[in-house]
């Protein structure tokens, strides 16, 4: 037979694990009585630092929703695809020049729309100010990929191309040097992240932005 936890032990932090945990079609008296002690701690300093930390705990969820981001962009692209062999010559060069900055594209105008890509919606979690938690600008969400922006355009700026208009042998080598450093500021933003408490990337700091639970 199931006891009823001794839910007065718990710590805050537990009961808002508890809280989420609980059905309450199934358990309506546990639900209320973790409510209830939710209630009365809150304000605590204990409380505080709880609700703080569970805001600020996105790694895991910015994780998954990259993956979830990288099948819509394959989606996004399988489907310009399509698009593209339906299209005059003249404007396929354009496309084939923006497929470089796609994740880009994606990425600044959903944030500046919303904060959020669908990556992120599905997880629950959004890019906010810092300073006061409102949404974000168009200049915030761009500088948050004003790194690997630049990366992207400085690649396509130095990538030779010969008098058809192929690509020759120097794109393997700069692909080496294009990923090389994607990597690396890959490691810096994992590093930053993990570094602070509200888990602020590196690109967080330079767009003066930070990733909550919603």
């Amino acid at each position: 037979m199931n006891e009823t936890p001794n839910f007065e032990e718990y710590s805050y932090d537990a009961l808002l694990d508890a809280y989420e945990a609980i059905n309450e079609s199934k358990y309506p008296e546990s639900k209320a009585i973790v409510a209830r002690l939710l209630e009365e701690r809150k304000g605590t300093e204990e409380a505080i630092v709880a609700v703080k930390k569970q805001r600020y705990s996105t790694f895991w969820p910015r994780f998954f929703a990259s993956f979830i981001d990288g099948i819509c962009l394959a989606i996004i692209a399988y489907s310009l695809s399509m698009v593209i062999g339906f299209l005059p010559m003249w404007p396929i060069p354009a496309f084939e020049f923006l497929s470089f900055f796609d994740l880009y594209i994606y990425s600044v105008a959903l944030h500046t729309l919303s904060g959020q890509t669908f990556g992120k919606v599905f997880m629950s979690v959004k890019v906010v100010n810092y300073l006061n938690e409102d949404d974000i600008s168009f200049k915030q969400a761009f500088m948050r990929d004003a790194v690997p922006i630049s990366i992207a355009l400085l690649s396509v700026v130095m990538l030779p191309v010969d008098s058809v208009g192929n690509w020759p042998g120097q794109y393997d080598e700069l692909l080496i040097w294009v990923l090389t450093i994607s990597f690396a500021w890959f490691i810096i933003d994992i590093i930053t992240m993990l570094s602070n408490e509200k888990r602020r990337t590196m690109h967080d700091y330079i767009a003066g932005t930070v990733v909550i639970n919603i």
